[in-house]
C-alpha cells in the first residue's frame, strides 16, 4: 500500500498593494512632481499563489512611470521623469511557470489601477482690490471683511504664506502696513500707511499643499505678485474761479494741495473712480474731464468730450459688475459714457425731452440705474445702467422745479431729487419715476431762499443731507426709509452758499463718527459737521478748512472704500 499527498496551491492572487494607485486618499498624483519616489513610497504588488516562478508584466502603464518586477513584487514610480497629463491606468499581468502535472494559465491574474492625477498647484486669484487707509479693508458686512485668495490642482491641505516667510517657498516683497495674509489664504487687516507710489505695495503670495503617501508637497511654479494700493482718505473739490481742484485730507481735516488747471477749464463736478485711483472732474468750458492720479495727486491726462457740450455733474459705477465706468451729465442733453480703465470715451448719446439741459448725475449703489436732472424741462431721466435704455415712463416730471443735485437710497430703492427753484426735495422710485413716494417735502424758506442743490447719504443709509445754497445758507436732512422724512433744517453761522456735500466712510483707526463736509461756495473753506446720535448736527471742531484763496468749490467727492 502507498500514500501520495498532492499539494493544491491557490490560484495566484494579489495578497497587498500599498499604497493602492485607485485610493485617491493616499496615491493621487500631481502634474510635474514625482509620484512614488522617495522620500515617498511607490507602489508595491505583492502576489502568491501558482507554481511560482513568476513572470509580472505591465502592458499598460503612464509614459511617465517606470515598474521594476521582482517577483514575487512589483514596484512602479515616477521613474527619472514627472508625472504628466494623458493617461494614467496600470494593467498588471502574471503568468507562473508550468511545472510537469499542471500547465501554466496566461495571464493567471490581471489587475488594473487608475492614478488619480491632478493639475499643477496653481493660484487664480488674479488682481486684490486696494484698500482705504484706517478701513477694514475689502469689508464685507457683517463678515469681518479681507480678500480669501484661490487656488486649483494640487493635492489639497493647503497653507498660505507671504512675503518674508520661510519654508517650502519664499515669496518676495510685504504686503501692506496693517494687513497679514494667514494660513487659509485670507488677507485681512486694517492699513495704517498710505500708497505713495503706484507700485510701493507689490509683494508676492504662495501657497503648498499636503504630502499623501505617494506625492511629495509642491508649489505653484509661478508666483503672482499683486499691487495693493492704500488709498488716502482725500477728498477732491472743483474750484471753478481758481481753474484748480482743491485736495482735502478727511482724517486730518486739512488742505492738502492745489492741483492747477487750465485757465477757462471752469471744473464742476467730480467723481472718483471705484478702486480709488482716480479722481474724473468736468471741465465744463472745454467740454473736458481731466483725469486725476488720486496717489500723486496730478492731471495724468485729459479727456476731449466728442459731441457733449458743458458737462457738469460726473457719476462713477460698475454697471453689470464688469468695467468701472464714468457717466457725465451735458449741458446739451447728452449722457456721455467713458471707460475709467483706459480713459476714453465710449459713447455720448441724446437723452430727455427737446431742448434737454443735464445737470445732476448718480449711479444707483447696486450700478443697476443711472439717473440725470434736466434743468430746463424739470425733469429726471432713468437709465439701465448697463444698456442705457430709459426705464418703464422715463424721462418724467421731477415734481420739482430746477431740479439740480440728485442721489439714490443706500439700498438703491428711492431717488432723491432736489428742486433748486422750489426749495423742496421729491423721493421717487428709479424703476417707475412716475412713482412718487415721497414729497415733494418743502426744504424750509420756499420763495428761492434755501435753493437745495447736492444730496450725500450717510454710510449707514438712514439720513440723506441736502445742502441749501441759497440765502437760508444751510443743509437739510432727511430719515430715510419706505416713507422718507424731513428730520431738520440746519442754518449754521458759518455757511456761506454751501454747494456740494460729501460723506466719507466711517475710519476705524482712528474711530470716526459720521462726518458731513460742504464745499462753501464764496467762503473758499469746507466746514464739517457731526451726524452723532448724541449731539445731532453739530460742528466739528476742526471745522473750517481753509482752501486757497479766492475759491469757489463746488462739487466735492471722496475717495471711496475701493472695490
Amino acid at each position: 500500500a502507498d500514500t501520495r499527498t498532492i499539494t493544491v496551491n491557490a490560484d495566484i492572487s494579489l495578497t497587498s498593494v500599498a499604497p493602492d494607485p485607485g485610493n485617491a486618499a493616499t496615491s493621487t498624483g500631481v502634474i510635474g512632481r514625482t509620484y512614488g519616489k522617495a522620500p515617498q513610497s511607490p507602489p508595491v504588488y505583492t502576489f502568491v499563489g501558482g507554481i511560482g516562478a513568476y513572470t509580472i508584466t505591465t502592458p499598460t502603464i503612464p509614459a511617465w512611470m517606470t515598474c521594476t518586477p521582482t517577483p514575487p513584487t512589483l514596484t512602479c514610480d515616477s521613474g527619472a521623469t514627472t508625472v504628466a497629463a494623458g493617461p494614467s491606468t496600470i494593467t498588471v499581468n502574471v503568468v507562473d511557470t508550468a511545472n510537469t502535472t499542471t500547465p501554466a494559465i496566461s495571464p493567471a491574474f490581471a489587475d488594473t489601477r487608475t492614478i488619480t492625477v491632478n493639475a499643477a498647484l496653481t493660484i487664480t486669484t488674479a488682481t486684490l482690490p486696494n484698500g482705504l487707509l484706517g478701513y477694514t479693508y475689502a469689508p464685507a458686512p457683517p463678515g469681518p471683511g479681507g480678500v480669501t485668495l484661490a487656488a486649483t490642482g494640487g493635492i489639497g491641505g493647503l497653507t498660505w504664506v507671504a512675503g518674508g516667510s520661510s519654508g517650502p517657498c519664499s515669496p518676495t516683497g510685504s504686503p501692506p502696513t496693517g494687513l497679514g495674509l494667514d494660513a487659509s489664504g485670507l488677507l485681512s487687516g486694517i492699513p495704517t500707511v498710505a500708497s505713495t507710489l503706484t507700485t510701493d505695495f507689490t509683494f508676492e503670495v504662495c501657497v503648498f499643499d499636503t504630502a499623501n503617501t505617494t506625492t511629495p508637497r509642491g508649489t505653484p511654479a509661478v508666483l503672482p505678485a499683486y499691487t495693493v494700493n492704500i488709498m488716502n482718505t482725500f477728498a477732491y473739490l472743483a474750484d471753478n474761479t481758481n481753474d484748480a481742484v482743491e485736495v482735502i485730507n478727511t482724517t486730518t481735516n486739512a488742505a492738502v494741495t492745489t492741483i492747477a488747471l487750465t485757465g477757462g477749464d471752469l471744473p464742476f463736478g467730480v467723481a472718483v473712480t471705484p478702486d480709488g485711483r482716480k479722481a474724473y472732474v468736468t471741465l465744463n468750458g472745454v467740454d473736458e474731464v481731466a483725469v486725476i492720479d488720486t496717489i500723486t495727486n496730478s492731471v495724468s491726462t485729459t479727456i476731449s468730450l466728442s459731441t457733449c457740450t458743458g458737462p457738469l455733474g460726473i457719476a462713477m459705477g460698475t454697471p453689470g459688475g464688469v468695467s468701472p465706468r464714468a457717466f457725465v451729465a451735458c449741458s446739451n442733453g447728452e449722457i456721455a459714457v467713458l471707460d475709467t480703465t483706459t480713459d476714453t470715451e465710449l459713447s455720448s448719446t441724446t437723452y430727455g425731452s427737446p431742448g434737454a439741459t443735464l445737470y445732476g448725475i448718480a449711479i444707483s449703489p447696486d450700478d443697476a440705474f443711472v439717473a440725470a436732472t434736466d434743468t430746463a424741462n424739470a425733469e429726471v431721466i432713468v437709465l439701465n445702467s448697463v444698456t442705457l435704455v430709459n426705464v418703464t415712463n422715463s424721462p418724467a416730471t421731477a415734481g420739482v422745479s430746477a431740479p439740480h443735485g440728485v442721489a439714490f437710497s443706500a439700498n438703491s430703492a428711492r431717488l432723491y431729487i432736489a428742486g433748486a427753484f422750489s426749495d423742496d426735495v421729491v423721493v421717487v422710485d428709479p424703476n417707475d419715476p412716475t412713482n412718487v413716494i415721497a414729497g415733494p417735502i418743502a426744504t424750509g424758506g420756499g420763495g428761492g431762499v434755501d435753493t437745495p442743490e447736492q444730496i450725500a447719504v450717510t454710510p449707514d443709509g438712514t439720513r440723506v443731507y441736502v445742502t441749501l445754497n441759497g440765502a437760508s445758507n444751510g443743509f437739510a436732512v432727511f430719515n430715510d426709509g419706505a416713507t422718507p422724512t424731513l428730520n431738520t433744517v440746519v442754518t449754521p453761522v458759518n455757511f456761506s452758499s454751501p454747494f456740494g456735500v460729501t460723506i466719507p466712510p466711517l475710519l476705524i483707526v482712528p474711530a470716526t463718527g459720521v462726518r458731513v463736509y460742504f464745499a462753501q461756495f464764496i467762503g473758499a473753506s469746507v466746514e464739517i459737521h457731526d451726524d452723532e446720535l448724541t449731539t445731532p448736527f453739530g460742528r466739528n471742531g476742526a471745522s473750517p478748512i481753509n482752501l486757497s484763496g479766492g475759491a469757489t468749490p463746488q462739487i466735492i467727492a471722496h475717495i471711496p472704500v475701493p472695490r
